[in-house]
């Protein structure tokens, strides 16, 4: 019994010393890390800003934008850094950048990520020198989503230096403006646009916007956003007089579109909707059966059996006037390209033996051949249409 509590004894003694020990050398070891740790910081902040001579953290971010993780403002009054938690192919995109006083990006570097490819990496120098204005001009051959991210996590930076300095900052994302702008042009709209073929043979509207329940439409020129309603009437204040009178025009022309009667025809099922327009030109909405349709969800996709939403206007002697993807849910990785006017215009002034001569998009061969053959069967249905043979 003795020899045991001695035993126990022993024990607390070593562990007693080894505490001490312990609480001796974090004591030693704490500021060492401390200052390592806050070296590395700094290193960081001057990455981004070279010319600062001592930083200081700000507490209260609360007013600055969302993705702002962490604040700091240049002790003798050069500007402010920024960490930045972006958003581009994967979240967590960590950035660092530093703007000057007079809002000039002093530089900026992805910290960690997990972008597929990494140009995340090489972004840094370029965004140099830009400013609210200029940090969109940056494209550096990244994926989409990647350089989308890294340029708003710029403007964010941009934005929250604006902020601190005491101005006034805009901290709509690009697409809340474009919404907002359709929103205050027809009111009626309540905010639910769905974009719209143009055939335009002017080349004087940029975008037409149709509201979902009927209320009109948005005409976009240049920057100008013009509201008719479902009358004719410019709801829009501060008009031009002739972009007025265009959209007034292109109006009438969109509520002229008369239904074209399908049945027994022989058209593809996958067209949803054939009208005449009052030049007497077939427009045509179809479903195009992509990798949204066909493709299994994983990491690319999201769900399935979603098609791609095609509109053509094409003449009755079968050109193609003009071709707008609507909507879709294409792979993560190409999704983008089927949205852009770079890829649907290239069907404008095609026929049905020239629409295969445009350039598709490099390794999405289950949507390359959905789209394409959404466009042949809108061709074909023309061909029907006017008589032709199915």
């Amino acid at each position: 019994m003795l020899k045991n509590i001695k035993t126990v004894g022993v024990l607390v003694a070593i562990c007693t010393v080894v505490a001490l020990l312990l609480a001796l050398t974090n004591q030693i070891t704490a500021p060492i890390i401390a200052k390592r740790e806050s070296d590395a910081a700094n290193k960081a902040l001057l990455e981004v800003m070279p010319d600062g001579t001592g930083f200081e953290e700000l507490k209260d971010i609360s007013k600055l934008p969302d993705s702002i993780v962490e604040a700091y403002k240049e002790t003798s009054g050069k500007g402010y850094v920024f960490k930045i938690n972006a958003t581009g192919y994967k979240p967590d995109m960590m950035l660092m950048c530093g703007v000057s006083t007079d809002g000039i990006i002093t530089g900026s570097v992805c910290l960690s990520s997990s972008e597929t490819w990494g140009f995340e990496k090489t972004l840094g120098d370029q965004m140099k020198g830009k400013n609210i204005k200029t940090v969109a001009d940056v494209e550096a051959g990244a994926t989409s989503k990647t350089i989308k991210g890294y340029r708003t996590a710029m403007k964010d930076a941009l934005n929250a230096a604006t902020i601190l300095g005491g101005g006034e900052a805009d901290l709509r994302s690009p697409e809340e403006i474009f919404n907002d702008n359709l929103k205050a042009a027809l009111p009626a709209g309540e905010g639910d646009f769905v974009k719209q073929a143009i055939a335009d043979a002017t080349n004087a509207i940029d975008f037409i916007y149709a509201a979902k329940n009927g209320a009109g439409y948005v005409y976009i020129i240049g920057e100008q956003f013009i509201g008719v309603d479902a009358e004719g009437n410019v709801v829009t204040k501060d008009v031009s007089a002739e972009n007025g009178t265009l959209a007034q025009s292109k109006a009438a022309l969109a509520a002229a579109h008369t239904a074209v009667d399908t049945t027994d025809s022989g058209i593809n099922e996958n067209i949803t909707s054939v009208q005449k327009n009052a030049e007497g030109n077939y427009v045509i909405e179809i479903n195009g059966l992509g990798f949204g349709w066909f493709g299994n969800p994983n990491e690319y996709q999201e769900a399935k059996n979603i098609p791609i939403q095609i509109c053509t206007v094409i003449s009755p002697d079968g050109n193609m006037l003009e071709c707008l993807t609507v909507a879709h849910e294409e792979s993560k990785d190409y999704g983008a390209a089927w949205g852009t006017e770079e890829y649907y215009g290239q069907f404008d002034g095609t026929t049905i033996d020239t629409y295969k001569d445009v350039d598709v998009i490099s390794g999405a061969t289950i949507s390359n051949n959905g789209y394409l053959k959404a466009i042949e069967r809108c061709f074909k249905a023309v061909e029907i249409l006017e008589g032709g043979a199915e």
